[in-house]
């Protein structure tokens, strides 16, 4: 099973969608090989969740908010994960499937 070497996601990260920050950091840090962008609870969730059941990296596109280099060598942003409207949901998010 092929899993991604290095996970990154910071302040600035939630703004990503809105500039080009994970853009730079793909291209300055090829170390890195995903980046979380946004609210990263339930993106980090959904991520562990595709390398577990084995979608990764043949169906990375299908996870939402976060950003890699393509196959093609060009960056790839995926949809934005919508926000945690409720944080109290959190507990039933960790043990319900999706």
């Amino acid at each position: 099973m092929l899993t991604p070497g290095r996970i990154s996601g910071s302040r600035q990260a939630p703004h990503a969608s809105r500039s080009f920050i994970y853009k730079q950091v793909l291209a300055e840090a090829p170390w890195i090989d995903v980046i979380v962008r946004g609210e990263g609870e339930a993106v980090t969730l959904n991520l562990v969740r595709a390398i577990d059941e084995s979608r990764w990296p043949n169906e990375r596109d299908q996870v939402k908010s976060i950003a890699f280099l393509g196959d093609d060598g060009a960056v790839v942003a995926t949809p934005a994960e919508p926000s945690i409207k409720y944080i109290g949901s959190w507990p039933e998010m960790l043990t319900s499937p999706r």
